[in-house]
């Protein structure tokens, strides 16, 4: 996706080359050579519709567009390629307008729904003040904290596949679209968990850097509706290719990467949340909040000296100092706060250095655009609790493409904490956290791992693929489950506790 302006970004508009819907149309030949009709609910200019015309014969047409331009261009391109004197129907609407179960009722005989929906999230549209969005609806039926923060952002076209697939779901048809890969898979996930009518799935890498000078993961979808298959999905090299490199699953309500090596260590699954996988602070708020010290003295990202007490003051690691190993600290957080929800206003008593530098920089807090924040206390931050102010840690990032577990210990008598990056076992002693890292750092260990992680995705690691192994079931296969079981028995409930307090 070439760099756009404003308008045209806000309706997605990067449009497909005619030779790739050609590759398209010639792999969607394999699912269904003799189609009745050939639909695409955004067609742009109508390189998909033309490349139909060469690929298929003897079936009904129709494009949908907003954009009035392109719909008239795509009308006049196709007339002059329709040799085959195919029936051929435009209609300018918007996507979201437009009743899809009324439309598919109303056509006989198998159906292709095949296109290039727009790669921009609802987020970016928001922002550009496009009124191209979809009515606000939890689609993804998150709950709780997944509903207010990012993890509600989706991207337009993932809304419009999932509106398609349920719309098809009593009739036979097959859907082709390109996305970007990380979509796919939602979608996929989408589709198992609610147990739509999809089968014969399959996902073609493609090279979106050539295509659409878009440095981003992509590939055609593919699936048919009507009737449900296996809830696995091979992936293939490129949309020429006819052998797999791997298979998507699905299992225990999520994806697999690769469902061949998820059986090897099928062993090693826990059957409940075994370990207290945490993640780091969130705050937005670094100019602020985070801290370096330079001759004794503090400054803030502003370039502006700071008092503060100290018992406020936390050495900061963040995804980039876990992924590279750093033990140095350079970075200090100011924590408002020791627990959930807890009344910042406490400060003003407490530590009134502390309270009169954030009243300072109050302007910094309220510009947060998260809804996380909305209703809560003044400077408060996210991600924090006991398990922040545990002494010793076993943490690994988030972001970065390794699976390496680092024991971090607490520098200057202080616990470490992290970025919202950064996912830890909070641990009482060094003994723990050697242990666990070295039972997380193990080769069964990262076999698990690697069938769950999906390395293209923004954030490979999660929490979610973390808790899924047992590290008692590792300690066993590598027969240390009597010192794992030695460790962890010294911390019952009443010791499972922090032992630093403001």
């Amino acid at each position: 996706m070439a760099k756009k302006d404003s308008r045209k970004a806000a309706f997605g508009d990067f449009q497909t080359p005619y030779n790739l819907a050609l590759e398209v149309c010639s792999r969607i030949f394999h699912y269904e050579p003799t189609p009745a009709c050939i639909v695409e609910p955004t067609c742009g200019k109508g390189n998909f519709l033309a490349a139909s015309l060469a690929t298929f014969r003897s079936c009904s047409l129709y494009g949908f567009e907003i954009n009035e331009g392109y719909l008239f261009e795509a009308q006049k391109n196709l007339v002059q390629a329709n040799h085959h004197f195919c029936s051929v129907f435009f209609k300018q609407a918007d996507f979201f307008d437009v009743d899809w179960e009324s439309f598919f009722q109303s056509i006989q005989g198998s159906i292709v729904v095949i296109g290039n929906p727009p790669w921009v999230t609802n987020s970016e549209l928001g922002q550009l003040n496009s009124s191209n969005l979809p009515q606000k609806s939890n689609f993804q039926q998150l709950t709780g904290v997944d509903a207010i923060t990012g993890k509600s952002n989706f991207d337009i076209s993932e809304w419009i596949s999932v509106r398609l697939l349920n719309a098809l779901s009593s009739r036979k048809a097959t859907f082709a679209f390109l996305l970007k890969t990380t979509v796919a898979r939602k979608i996929l996930e989408y589709a198992w968990l609610h147990d739509l009518p999809i089968h014969n799935t399959s996902i073609f890498n493609i090279d979106a850097k050539s295509h659409f000078d878009a440095a981003v993961d992509a590939c055609l979808f593919v699936c048919q509706t009507g009737t449900t298959g296996e809830k696995t999905c091979p992936v293939y090299k490129d949309i020429c290719s006819n052998e797999s490199v791997r298979t998507i699953g699905y299992s225990n309500g999520r994806l697999v990467a690769n469902v061949s090596a998820s059986k090897i260590v099928a062993q090693l699954r826990a059957n409940t949340t075994e370990e207290d996988w945490r993640s780091g602070i969130k705050h937005d708020c670094a100019p602020v909040l985070e801290l370096v010290r330079t001759n004794s003295t503090l400054f803030n990202q502003l370039g502006g000296a700071v008092e503060i007490e100290e018992q406020h003051l936390f050495p900061l690691f963040k995804s980039s100092d876990v992924a590279h190993q750093k033990q140095q600290q350079e970075r200090l957080l100011i924590v408002t706060q020791k627990k959930p929800n807890e009344d910042t206003n406490l400060l003003i008593q407490s530590a009134p250095k502390a309270w009169a530098y954030l009243m300072q920089h109050s302007s910094f807090f309220e510009k947060r655009k998260s809804s996380i924040y909305q209703g809560k206390s003044s400077f408060s931050i996210f991600g924090v609790g006991e398990y922040t102010f545990f002494p010793w840690k076993v943490a690994i990032s988030g972001l970065y493409k390794s699976l390496h577990f680092l024991v971090i210990p607490p520098i200057n008598g202080k616990p470490v904490v992290f970025d919202d990056t950064v996912y830890f076992i909070p641990c009482h002693s060094e003994e723990e956290a050697a242990l666990k890292a070295r039972l997380l750092n193990s080769e069964i260990a990262r076999d698990f791992f690697s069938a769950f992680v999906f390395w293209d995705a923004k954030r490979p690691i999660t929490a979610q693929i973390l808790k899924q192994l047992s590290l008692r079931k590792v300690a066993e296969e590598l027969g240390c489950l009597r010192d794992f079981d030695g460790i962890t028995s010294k911390t019952n409930p009443e010791q499972k506790q922090s032992s630093f307090h403001f």
